[in-house]
């Protein structure tokens, strides 16, 4: 289908066309606009100025002012931070932002920040933005009641200068150079147009647009607004922007989209006609379009803003995807040389496509595609295809790691996700990739793994010169396999930290060694973006991979895929030397870490007081949302070292955001509070964090991960038992009491810890929260111990230690207490004696019931038990964190409420008290439990008991009967009187106890 439709142009513009039916279109111009269009990079905000201008009411302090740093071209130049004028009494004041509250001596500094952004447009223009604004005052630009200084003058306006001679004091000061040197540093720049926008706590109140000059006064680009009115007039913020062109740049005639990616919701395509660069005033256009037809659809061609209103020629040809068309002005239409639209074509779009170029371009023509002043005089416009273009109608895809639960950090109920690697066993090795493992990165060192070094466990990276290109096998002898070491996978996202700690020892000053942190990070689409690397060198002379052989000196330094910076003029990949910061020592412990924005890999050099010592913001990350892997690196040069790491984080593992089409912007977002990161702590309980996925397109994907938080706190308690180090493990049940911080009742834990050679280790959770102080026991065996001098945080979880290595005393938990009270006295004697000769195992688990008295962890009850409770007789509980007010209950202590030990007891007193079972260790029947019975066992006595071989209750021919059974047999269960041998005093003392009554 094609369509024609002709008009009529002025008289000055016959001729400029010739259109017929048999018009031939040859090639196309061979002029090509430079590919450097006008770009402008907005620089960090610079640190105060050490020294500042003096104007009007006095000088700025410092901190009170803010420089920006511009780069147009190559020419940096420094736009200063602009000041207010003020307007009182009619009489415009220059002052530096001193201003007196009404009725008050007091002065008030107003902070004005001048910050400046830049925006490149479509027609080779730009736009810079000069905001500023009073941030105290952000319900009013003009504060309610304020004065001139000095003169009670109420102040009715504020100005905003900037620019040459801006204070209009007729002389030049450090103020005046302003926008000439920031605009014009070499002549190649013109202010063509500007614009004034006012905001109210950032929202826009009123604005102008861009007209032309002289809006400005060209010559002097100072004072550009008076703001009047009423104080609390509710404008904090003004916008000046500055519409830019390269004074240089050839006439173009350029195609050019508002939207150059698509997402799924546009399906229309807008191309603009745009005419810059104009040396004289244009009166009309003609151009030669052709469009791909596989995925547009033109829908309309109209012409575009004045003075080009009047369409002269239109044809279109959709099934070959042609275009023909020209406009120009009405009659008597002076044209325009100010950067304009001439035409706007709209484009139904019918499929995807991705960095498309040229979909929509000039083609070739003759006549050809071109511009005309009011002489019908071609203009000589080079033509400027469509850029690249997306129509992107698929969202991104979110790949998320697992969700995350772990327990609260010790002394409160929030955790702080822990993704260090302490290196306190050997790490996981691989010869190939393999998740969660360390493997190989280029070669594989002599030893990576756990050693302890320097009073701790540590990663343990030696290097051969058995490895050294001299050795290696003949497919490895390059130097590329000199760097020797290993990767790890991970998916850290932008915002996070990457980290390792580095041991420098004394002989790296003069020996050469070369050790550093590595890690590859990855763009939107999943390729490779870069190899940010942090490192210590010592390099000698004699180094062929030194990149400056004179160069000894040990250093720190960074790579960086652009040495200078500045990718506009060519990536030079290298070394940055940071040296060696202030303070700095050998034989210590240095962080290497970087951080992944945005827009930069930001490094920095940690010392072991936790300070920042070195920094560098690499900002050349290629677009870089994640890193995929770090790696751990060092040098061989031909000769044995070793090096030591410590505390690698290699997380938190964040999402892998890819697209079909272009690169992916990553977000993320808390439930409790949008604020907060990864770094931040986690409230107990579950939070939710949403996973932001926007394509280039603007194409959206969201996933959510979970973190729980159990709100709970980890305990690890290193125990010992009294005196028992001989061979043997056993289970015991041990009972532990944290108090709570600020009072409250003891929460009481069971434990079942299992003992080697008497020590022990125990690891349980409390209810999440502080703690000030722990106690143990082993209820069927022993005292309490206290731990006050040990019990702390250590990382996350809380420690204590009950053994004799304590800090400042002893908590060994001390044996003989069988009777769970509070002191050993006669009456654990007499729970002894009524288990004596009895073989309940070593094991006593939770929950403790019943009576165990078995201490030493023999599997018996015998004379080496009774040592507990003869060395520990009449000891006590250690006291309780919180000392109670009265003596705990069922414990027999004194009135006063103190424990004290029962030195003696009746037997009538034990059966009334329901201990009839000690009754047996009477040993000397004078029917009191007391010293002399411990005298009695001591020479020798035994308890009645034991001559009960049949267990009937009484001691009767029938066990006479048993044992002389037994020692015929030469069974050594006859050992009755357990002497160690079966023999005729076994029978002996049966038979002597025949008839005597067994309580």
């Amino acid at each position: 289908m094609s369509r024609i439709r002709f008009a009529l142009w002025s008289s000055a513009a016959v001729g400029m066309f010739a259109f017929s039916a048999a018009a031939q279109h040859t090639g196309p111009d061979t002029t090509l606009f430079p590919s450097n269009r006008v770009h402008v990079t907005v620089g960090q905000f610079a640190s105060p100025r050490a020294a500042v201008p003096t104007h009007g009411a006095g000088s700025r302090t410092l901190g009170d002012t803010f420089d920006t740093e511009l780069i147009l071209a190559d020419s940096p130049a420094m736009l200063e931070t602009d000041y207010l004028s003020v307007v009182a009494g009619g009489q415009s004041i220059a002052t530096d932002g001193l201003f007196q509250l009404a009725g008050s001596s007091q002065l008030t500094v107003f902070a004005i920040e001048a910050r400046v952004t830049q925006t490149d447009n479509l027609d080779g223009t730009f736009t810079i933005t000069v905001s500023t604004r009073v941030p105290q005052f952000s319900d009013g630009f003009l504060p309610v009641g304020f004065t001139f200084p000095g003169s009670g003058t109420p102040i009715d306006a504020l100005a905003w200068a900037i620019g040459p001679d801006a204070d209009r004091n007729g002389a030049p000061d450090a103020l005046d150079p302003l926008l000439d040197a920031v605009f014009t540093p070499d002549g190649s720049f013109t202010i063509v147009a500007a614009d004034i926008v006012l905001l109210d706590n950032s929202v826009t109140i009123g604005s102008g647009s861009f007209g032309p000059l002289p809006i400005l006064d060209q010559d002097e680009l100072g004072f550009l607004l008076t703001v009047g009115g009423a104080a609390g007039s509710g404008l904090d913020q003004i916008q000046v922007q500055y519409l830019v062109q390269d004074a240089n740049a050839p006439t173009s005639i350029a195609l050019d989209t508002p939207d150059t990616c698509l997402d799924a919701s546009e399906n229309t395509l807008l191309v603009d006609i745009n005419a810059a660069g104009l040396t004289d005033l244009c009166v009309g256009g003609q151009f030669f379009l052709e469009f791909d037809t596989s995925v547009l659809d033109l829908v309309s061609i109209v012409p575009g803003d004045g003075p080009f209103v009047r369409e002269v020629y239109e044809s279109v040809n959709e099934g070959a995807g042609t275009i023909d068309y020209a406009v120009g002005v009405v009659d008597g239409g002076v044209g325009t040389s100010v950067p304009t639209t001439m035409a706007r074509l709209e484009f139904a779009v019918t499929g995807d496509f991705c960095a498309a170029q040229g979909v929509v371009a000039f083609r070739a023509s003759s006549p050809p595609s071109r511009l005309a002043n009011n002489a019908g005089q071609d203009l000589g416009a080079i033509t400027l295809d469509l850029e690249s273009v997306t129509k992107d109608s698929l969202p991104p895809m979110i790949t998320l790691p697992p969700d995350v639960a772990v327990i609260a950090d010790a002394g409160g109920c929030a955790a702080l996700l822990d993704f260090i690697e302490c290196f306190d066993a050997s790490p996981s090795l691989c010869a190939t990739q393999t998740p969660g493992c360390w493997y190989t990165d280029r070669y594989d060192p002599q030893a990576f793994t756990s050693a302890v070094f320097d009073g701790d466990s540590r990663l343990l990276h030696s290097i051969s010169s058995l490895d050294s290109a001299a050795n290696r096998p003949s497919g490895f002898a390059g130097s590329f396999y000199d760097t020797q070491g290993r990767k790890h996978d991970v998916d850290i996202p932008i915002g996070e930290r990457w980290a390792i700690d580095l041991y420098i020892d004394a002989g790296w000053a003069t020996q050469v060694r070369r050790a550093g942190l590595w890690a590859t990070t990855f763009d939107g689409l999943g390729d490779i973006s870069g190899f940010p690397i942090i490192s210590f060198t010592s390099n000698d002379p004699a180094d062929p991979a030194n990149p400056a052989p004179a160069m000894q000196q040990p250093r720190f330094r960074v790579y960086t895929q652009d040495t200078d910076q500045n990718p506009g003029n060519g990536l030079t990949p290298g070394w940055i030397e940071l040296g060696l910061p202030s303070g700095f020592s050998l034989d210590r412990w240095w962080t290497l870490e970087c951080t992944l924005t945005s827009s930069a890999y930001e490094f920095r050099v940690i010392d072991d007081t936790d300070q920042v010592v070195l920094s560098l913001d690499d900002v050349v990350s290629f677009n870089s949302i994640r890193a995929g892997n770090l790696i751990v690196q060092a040098y061989n040069f031909g000769e044995s070292y070793d090096v030591y790491w410590d505390n690698a984080t290699l997380g938190p593992q964040g999402p892998v955001a890819t697209d079909d089409c272009s690169d992916v912007t990553l977000t993320s977002e808390r439930s409790d509070n949008p604020a907060l990161g990864f770094n931040d702590p986690f409230p107990s309980g579950t939070t939710t964090i949403t996973w932001t996925a926007i394509d280039a397109c603007g194409n959206v994907a969201t996933a959510d991960q979970l973190v729980t938080v159990d709100p709970v706190n980890a305990v690890t308690a290193e125990l010992q038992l009294q005196a028992v180090d001989t061979p043997s493990v056993f289970d015991r049940c041990i009972v532990f009491e944290a108090y709570p911080s600020g009072g409250g009742s003891p929460v009481e834990i069971s434990q079942t810890v299992q003992f080697v050679d008497g020590l022990g280790s125990a690891a349980f959770d409390l209810p999440c929260g502080a703690y000030d102080c722990i106690v143990a026991r082993d209820p069927r065996h022993s005292l309490r111990s206290t731990d006050l001098d040990d019990f702390q945080i250590v990382g996350p979880q809380f420690v204590a230690d009950f053994t004799a290595a304590g800090t400042l005393d002893d908590d060994t938990l001390r044996g003989g207490n069988l009777n769970a009270d509070s002191v050993i006295d006669i009456l654990d004697f007499g729970t002894f004696i009524s288990a004596y000769g009895s073989s309940p195992g070593a094991d006593s688990p939770c929950p403790p019931a019943g009576v165990h008295a078995d201490i030493s962890g023999d599997g018996q009850v015998t004379a080496a038990d009774f040592t507990f409770i003869q060395i520990n007789f009449a000891s006590v509980d250690e006291a309780p964190c919180a000392p109670p007010a009265h003596a705990p209950s069922g414990t027999p202590a004194a009135r006063s409420g103190a424990p004290r030990p029962v030195l003696s007891i009746s037997t009538r007193l034990l059966r009334e008290q329901g201990m009839s079972e000690l009754v047996s260790a009477d040993l000397n029947a004078d029917g009191v439990l007391d010293q002399g019975d411990v005298q009695a066992f001591l020479a020798g006595a035994l308890p009645a008991f034991l001559a009960d071989v049949n267990t009937d209750g009484v001691i009767s021919p029938e066990d006479v009967h048993q044992v002389s059974t037994r020692l015929h047999n030469q069974d050594p269960t006859g050992d009755i009187n357990r002497d160690g041998s079966a023999n005729f005093a076994d029978l002996l003392f049966v038979i002597e106890r025949l008839g005597v009554p067994i309580d």
